[in-house]
């Protein structure tokens, strides 16, 4: 270890070494992998629009974070690091690629956040006495979730608008998005069953609403339903007519939202539309960083006992210096 005394401080450069390379290597790879991976997966989700590959979306993005973490601790030489963080720039960004207009001012911010992260992290660790996994994680985590967020909230609008002619949704994301709320839809409505179509949810309603009326219990059957018939015919009548267009009645909900919500969009002009595409951008990247802590809470807590896990068994392991500091050797 070579010593360098700097304004009376001293900092210590480790010598690199081949098993020192191969571990700084082995992180990047990692790291590198797992944003190739998020990138891949999530263009793969916006062409198929399939909820189950955002779980593991959501997988590698929380391992590319808790390795970058890790590599801002790790990699001791900047230049590498640099070189990390613009190849793996490049991976996040992967998703762009037969978007060549916008991958390199992409590639270029996520860079720049990615660096901003690492050189925050670096700060902490040069100029604190012990190595404070949690401290260097609360100030590295929310810059490198920005700029996984980003490109998600960019690829969102870029994505819809080469779509711009068509309805850029399939009807499977309707059908997700309807199931994965059926908890809360019976929770509130226990007659609506989404999986039924749409007459037969109005007659479900339609019958709810006449049992309540005392009345209802001596009426002839006939009339009773033919004032079920009538009622459940006006609902959905309600219903197609908010879309202003003529819709099965032997659809389910999604479908019907589907078809509806496409008749109106074909009708929106150019500039309505990308302001549409603007809008969903923003919203994702509000929500996802309205959300980031449980995120950033999982990552630090898994980060730390990988980090502990590799000081154990001698992929690296703590010095004190001589002023005294904590600082990372790998041999």
């Amino acid at each position: 270890m070579t010593e360098v005394t700097l304004l009376n401080k001293k900092f210590a450069f480790q010598k690199e070494s081949p098993s020192y390379l191969i571990k700084i290597i082995l992180i990047g790879i990692l790291s590198f992998g797992s944003a190739v991976s998020f990138g891949w997966l999530l263009k793969s989700f916006f062409y198929s629009q399939d909820f189950g590959v955002l779980i593991w979306i959501l997988v590698f993005a929380g391992v590319f974070l808790v390795f970058f973490v890790l590599q801002t601790i790790f990699v001791l030489d900047s230049g590498k690091s640099v070189l990390f963080i613009f190849i793996e720039s490049i991976a996040l960004s992967i998703v762009f690629l037969s978007n060549s207009y916008y991958i390199i001012p992409i590639v270029l911010i996520t860079f720049f956040i990615l660096w901003w992260a690492r050189h925050s992290g670096k700060v902490i660790l040069e100029n604190t006495l012990k190595i404070d996994f949690w401290h260097i994680s609360r100030v590295v985590l929310p810059k490198a979730i920005m700029a996984v967020v980003l490109v998600v909230s960019i690829f969102s609008p870029i994505y819809l608008k080469s779509k711009n002619s068509n309805f850029p949704f399939h009807p499977a994301f309707f059908d997700n998005i309807i199931s994965s709320s059926k908890w809360l839809i019976q929770k509130f409505f226990p007659e609506i069953n989404p999986d039924s179509s749409i007459d037969q949810i109005a007659r479900k309603i339609a019958e709810s609403q006449i049992s309540q009326s005392p009345e209802a219990n001596i009426l002839p059957r006939a009339y009773k339903e033919q004032i079920i018939k009538q009622s459940s015919s006006a609902l959905y009548e309600q219903i197609f007519s908010f879309f202003d267009i003529a819709i099965d009645p032997k659809l389910k909900p999604s479908q019907i939202l589907y078809e509806g919500l496409k008749s109106r969009f074909v009708q929106f002009s150019n500039s309505t539309k990308n302001l549409i595409f603007i809008l969903i951008g923003t919203l994702i990247f509000i929500s996802i960083e309205t959300f980031s802590i449980p995120i950033r809470i999982a990552v630090s807590i898994i980060g730390f006992l990988i980090f502990k896990f590799l000081i154990i068994v001698g992929f690296a392991k703590v010095s004190i210096e001589e002023r005294p500091k904590e600082v990372i050797i790998m041999e």
